[in-house]
C-alpha cells in the first residue's frame, strides 16, 4: 500500500482546472513531480497503483468528495501526510478534518504567500 517512494511526488485532488494547473506550476517550480486527480474517486485509484510523500486535496468535488476521500485513505490505513485547501470555512468541518489527521487546512482563495507556505510545509515530507 505505502511503498518506498523513489521521486519527490504529490498526489492533487482538485476538481477546478485552473487552481489545479495554478498549483501544479507551483510545486514544478520546486521541482517536485505532481499527479492530478480530479475527484476522491480517481485519488484512491491512483494510491492502488502509486505512492505519493504528500496529498493535497479540495473538500468539494463531484463524484468523491474530500472529507469522504480522507476517511476513506485512514480507514485503509494510509499514512500519507494530507493538506486540504477548500472554500469551506465550517470551523467543526475543520475540526473534522484534524481529527482525521490532516496536517493542515488552507482556506481558498490562495494568495501567493499561502501558496509558499503550502511548498515549505510539503518540502518537509520530501
Amino acid at each position: 500500500m505505502n511503498q518506498p517512494i523513489n521521486k519527490k511526488r504529490v498526489l492533487l485532488v482538485e476538481d477546478d482546472k485552473m487552481l489545479s494547473m495554478m498549483t501544479i506550476a507551483f510545486l514544478e517550480q520546486q521541482n517536485i513531480d505532481t499527479v492530478h486527480a480530479r475527484d476522491g474517486q480517481i485519488a484512491l485509484l491512483a494510491l492502488q497503483e502509486e505512492s505519493f510523500n504528500v496529498i493535497i486535496s479540495d473538500l468539494n468535488m463531484p463524484q468523491t468528495d474530500g472529507l469522504s476521500f480522507i476517511t476513506e485513505l485512514k480507514k485503509l490505513g494510509h499514512t500519507t501526510p494530507i493538506f486540504v485547501t477548500t472554500g469551506v470555512t465550517n470551523k467543526r468541518i475543520h475540526e473534522e478534518l484534524y481529527e482525521l489527521g490532516v496536517e493542515k487546512v488552507y482556506v481558498k482563495p490562495l494568495l501567493p504567500q499561502t501558496y509558499s507556505e503550502l511548498i515549505e510545509r510539503i518540502k518537509q515530507y520530501l
